[in-house]
């Protein structure tokens, strides 16, 4: 009974959803089809249906079964980059879809594709930690060093700077920023992926960071009988030890919304720039929007890491409680 009561309610969020995206849609390529590009009352129309998806795919991530939530993003996106790359070959060859313009069409799969990006990333980051942390606990480096993930964070956060000073690069020529635009775009997607998990990773393990404590030697008789009593397994971690239990408390605030929250719009201010703020009502140029993007971005991962366990346990409860119960073992 509650499994048919969740799969309805489900199933009227998502109808709902789409109602509302189909209204928002069709108000915006109405408007396209009155206004110029560069007409203010387009300006808002496009500022408006931004808002909207992105407040919507944040809202979702809390209402709506996580799997339901991933299955649509990876529909979304499967489906979105190629027909917004598909749509950029179009517009480079003048060509015209249907009776709207290239660009209101190019402006709608962007919106809906890029909105899901950071919600979406997110829960598949958790999946992944709760499928492949056993699997990647005893990798080691040169056969006897575990390299902890705050120095991957950290690995990850300089070729997220490199992205960055690529882009200050291509700036530079005005083709980049006309018809060759979408290696800009490229460009911050993989600035804003690369900065999310670096954080992530960065924050998750800040502990060690702060020690400085990057390699850890992996001593070959740990699994020693008197090792064996002290540390305990589960079926997501293969070692919790006493040193390690740390590693799973939770703060007493959740503080992950927020950061799921400023990691959402650093996704949308980074691909949509000024559509999300535009000059004429915010005065805002759109350097200084990617650069507070990317400051959004670090904090709202790093964010994200912190609160991950909290996370962890609004997803995987029945995970989280084993884990607890294993803690507890441990600890008596």
């Amino acid at each position: 009974m509650k499994k048919q009561y969740t799969i309805a309610y489900n199933l009227v969020v998502i109808i709902i959803s789409i109602l509302l995206s189909v209204i928002t849609l069709s108000s915006y390529g109405h408007m396209s089809l009155i206004y110029l590009h560069s007409d203010i009352q387009l300006k808002i129309a496009m500022m408006n249906t931004t808002w909207f998806f992105f407040v919507l795919f944040y809202i979702l991530t809390f209402l709506i079964d996580y799997k339901l939530y991933i299955a649509i993003c990876a529909c979304i996106v499967t489906i979105g980059i190629p027909a917004w790359i598909y749509n950029y070959y179009i517009e480079l060859t003048h060509g015209q879809i249907f009776l709207l313009k290239n660009e209101t069409i190019q402006g709608m799969i962007v919106i809906v594709c890029f909105s899901i990006i950071s919600p979406g990333l997110t829960l598949i980051v958790i999946q992944f930690i709760k499928r492949n942390t056993s699997k990647f606990e005893d990798n080691r480096i040169l056969g006897r060093y575990h390299m902890h993930e705050g120095f991957l964070g950290i690995l990850l956060i300089i070729l997220a700077f490199v992205f960055w000073i690529i882009r200050i690069a291509l700036i530079q020529y005005e083709i980049f920023r006309t018809k060759l635009r979408i290696y800009l775009a490229l460009d911050m997607i993989l600035l804003f992926v690369v900065l999310f998990f670096g954080s992530f990773l960065l924050f998750r393990d800040w502990r060690d960071v702060v020690k400085l404590n990057f390699f850890e030697k992996i001593n070959d008789n740990k699994n020693s009988d008197e090792s064996k009593k002290k540390d305990i397994s589960s079926t997501v971690f293969s070692q919790i030890s006493s040193e390690s239990v740390q590693f799973f408390k939770r703060l007493k605030v959740k503080i992950y919304p927020v950061g799921l929250l400023l990691a959402s719009f650093s996704a949308n201010a980074l691909i949509h720039g000024l559509h999300l703020l535009p000059k004429e009502l915010f005065n805002l140029e759109l350097e200084n929007i990617i650069l507070f993007g990317i400051a959004c971005c670090f904090l709202g991962a790093g964010m994200i890491g912190l609160d991950w366990y909290n996370l962890f346990a609004k997803i995987y409860p029945d995970k989280y409680e084993e884990i607890e119960r294993k803690i507890a073992i441990l600890k008596d």
